[in-house]
């Protein structure tokens, strides 16, 4: 529905006086937003409402794991903090790994080798009181609505004790799973309580495969027992390694975390030595504890390289523990410790110049050939890739997760964008002063490029769960990289860092919605940035300019460019003069903001210009031939 009269006056007000944009330019507000701006946990200036809420869990797990069966078993106690100002008659928990069951709903197929009989309960308390069946249960999927006895009021708190197992799959190394022989990657393994919102209430869109997460920030106690041989490395900071790590590797370890070189703490020749990595106890108890992080995962394996480095961030005196445990047989991995390390400080003193917020990161090599990752906090699953440029693109993408989705609550299953296309434009800058791509934006656009205009093009603000296919990528991705990387051109680097900025030191450890983001960039701005907005993230419009009219006069020139898709994006001109040499001139996209469809451009040189070219490869065009 178009924006009500009463919220386009509180808008216009907002604008600082900004001349408003016609209604035809005014962006659509969602009516679960317009109710929260009325019950003023959301505002029109892009800041959380004075009654912004956010409900709170803190996990409590004692497990143990055997590699060889791929069994985990595990007692979660979980308390629950309702700052909500709704009474709860039910909570509704994820139980993820009913994915793998054969009968749970999936957009992303997996093979028969893959499936298990998801998790099982072997027994449920609730505030110290047994749930057996004669009570309402009812598990949908990955979610399980569990029916209250007495209802959950506002600033109360509720108790879970919960007693389960599972059989890790062995035939999937889709973001979790069994990779070679025994190492594995092991996320959505425990019972989690969803997100109830101020939007949505409880989010009920189930796990199907494809489409991502949305976690409120939580703390974490987490033992594990593994057999003696394996290694752990998990979201967190282990509490005990003096009492599992033999003395030469803790002295490595503990070296790491002060050096800011690469130290290799088990390397070829230590498996070679046989000398023994952990104490000599038939199982270990590995303990981390994590706080104010949305999500927790973990990886074992007795074989597995174990390289370490650490980094300074805000003050000398904190340190963050930067890792990568790998595959002997990787391309890359002896290259991706140094990688993150990189890529940490780039985000927290570059863009977008926040302080890497966690103790540690740790990069885990999951598959040997595929090439991709999947985040967690504090620890990533990446494959192995098949180029340097490739390996660092990957490693700087998925530590980028950090700040968006797992600093800023995102919600991935409705709006992917606001995730990775951060993580997808994030690493440009760095990629190339690397010398790994001279023109790191140039995938994302040309994907974008490519799809735009097509029935597989969708609009951002579509929910990322009823997208499909190629179409879920090219939505999540690359069009709102190349959105970002247009953002930045429009609003000058300066005003778009500080915007960024304020974004991110708003919305911290909270739940930003579009209209957060959109209202905070107003706000810094100082101004309605609608006619960006609404082309680029409401709207499926072409990419495409032309050059309509040029005329080159000895040393002057004279060209009309006209905006055929209606998408504001730059103008960058090369202009070739006679005695081969080149100049570039780069307009920016506002040009377009007052909706006008042609542009014109006169210039004197120096010398005789010979012809003149539009276009560049960080700027999508549908239709190259008329530039």
């Amino acid at each position: 529905m178009k924006i009500t009269a009463l919220l386009a006056g509180i808008v216009s007000i907002f604008c600082l006086g900004v001349q408003a944009q016609t209604q035809e330019r005014n962006i659509q507000i969602y009516p679960e937003y317009q109710r929260a701006i009325q019950k003023r946990t959301r505002s029109v200036d892009g800041m959380p409402g004075e009654k912004y809420f956010q409900n709170r869990a803190s996990y409590s797990i004692k497990g143990s794991f055997l590699p060889q069966t791929g069994k985990l078993t595990a007692t979660c106690d979980i308390l629950y903090y309702n700052d909500s100002p709704d009474s709860l008659d039910k909570l509704v928990i994820r139980l993820l790994q009913n994915y793998y069951r054969p009968d749970s709903p999936k957009d992303d197929g997996i093979s028969e080798s893959e499936y298990t009989d998801g998790i099982r309960f072997d027994s449920l308390f609730v505030n110290g009181v047994p749930y057996t069946d004669k009570y309402i249960f009812k598990e949908s999927s990955t979610n399980l609505n569990l029916k209250l006895k007495e209802v959950l009021l506002p600033k109360d708190t509720i108790s879970l004790h919960i007693a389960y197992h599972f059989d890790v799959t062995s035939g999937s190394t889709q973001r979790m799973g069994k990779y070679q022989d025994d190492a594995y990657f092991i996320a959505y393994w425990y019972p989690q309580i969803a997100v109830y919102d101020d939007i949505y209430g409880w989010d009920e869109v189930p796990y199907l495969g494809m489409v991502e997460f949305y976690q409120s920030v939580a703390d974490f106690e987490v033992e594990m027992k593994i057999p003696r041989k394996f290694l752990m490395w998990a979201t967190g900071t282990l509490k005990n390694a003096e009492e599992i790590l033999t003395e030469p590797f803790l002295e490595k370890y503990q070296r790491a975390m002060l050096s800011d070189t690469v130290v290799k703490i088990i390397a070829r020749q230590d498996y070679k030595d046989g000398y023994p990595i952990t104490q000599e106890n038939e199982y270990h108890s590995w303990s981390y504890k994590a706080d104010n992080v949305p999500d927790f995962a973990f990886a074992v394996s007795d074989y597995y390289y174990w390289d370490a480095t650490s980094i300074s961030i805000d003050s000398p005196s904190r340190r963050v523990l930067v890792d990568a445990c790998y595959n002997p047989k990787s391309r890359d991995f002896r290259s991706v410790t140094q990688f993150a390390r990189d890529a940490i400080e780039d985000l927290s003193n570059e863009v977008p110049g926040i302080p890497y917020p966690y103790p540690s990161m740790t990069v885990f090599n999951g598959d040997l050939g595929f090439g991709g990752g999947m985040e967690f906090p504090m620890i990533v699953n990446d494959g192995s890739s098949f180029s340097l440029g490739s390996a660092f693109r990957l490693t700087y993408h998925e530590i980028a997760h950090t700040y968006f989705p797992f600093l800023m609550g995102i919600n991935e299953r409705r709006h992917a964008w606001m995730d990775e296309g951060w993580a997808s434009y994030l690493p440009s800058r760095l990629t190339k002063e690397k010398g790994f791509d001279q023109t790191p934006m140039s995938s994302n656009v040309a994907t974008y490029r490519r799809i735009s205009g097509t029935r597989t093009h969708q609009a951002l603000m579509k929910n990322s769960f009823e997208t499909r296919g190629y179409g879920y990528y090219v939505q999540a991705y690359y069009h709102p990289a190349t959105a970002y990387h247009t953002l930045r051109n429009v609003m000058g680097d300066s005003l778009f860092m500080e915007a960024l900025q304020t974004y991110i030191k708003r919305w911290s450890n909270k739940h930003p919605q579009p209209y957060d983001f959109f209202f905070t960039f107003n706000d810094v701005a100082g101004e309605d940035l609608s006619w960006y907005w609404k082309p680029w993230f409401f709207e499926t419009l072409t990419p495409d300019l032309a050059m309509t009219d040029l005329k080159v006069k000895k040393k002057k020139i004279n060209c009309v460019v006209e905006n055929k898709g209606g998408l504001p994006i730059p103008i960058n001109l090369t202009y070739v003069f006679e005695d081969g040499k080149q100049e570039e001139e780069r307009i920016s996209a506002a040009v377009w903001r007052d909706g006008n469809k042609t542009y014109e451009i006169q210039r004197s040189f120096s010398k005789k210009v010979k012809k003149v070219k539009l276009g560049a490869t960080d700027i999508p065009d549908k239709n190259k031939l008329n530039n």
